[in-house]
């Protein structure tokens, strides 16, 4: 026994919106954008092709919606990373300012 075998006996190929050319040449306009979306969304993502799959159009739209908020998600925690750093950053240089004001008043 191969492993191909048993990966294939484990994962019966199921046919897909998506993934199905039968299926998808005669899908409506909305389904095949629906489908491309995902494509782009799945390959720019990263989260790659996996063994499970959206079999129709509602699994395809929340996939794409899913991926959208983790993308959107990962932003906001940078901006956020980036905001905390650049304010430790600005304390030290406040502080440095008015010891140097208060030095130059000293005087």
């Amino acid at each position: 026994v191969r492993a191909s075998d048993v990966v294939l006996e484990s994962y019966p190929e199921e046919p897909t919106l998506c993934v199905d050319r039968a299926i998808l040449a005669n899908a409506t306009d909305s389904d095949r954008y629906l489908c491309a979306l995902y494509w782009a969304t799945q390959t720019v993502g990263g989260v790659g092709y996996g063994d499970v799959r959206p079999a129709n159009a509602g699994e395809v739209a929340f996939a794409v919606v899913t991926m959208g908020l983790g993308a959107a998600a990962l932003g906001a925690l940078l901006i956020t990373v980036r905001r905390v750093w650049m304010e430790s950053r600005r304390k030290p240089l406040e502080l440095q300012a008015k010891y140097a004001a208060t030095i130059a008043f000293l005087r």
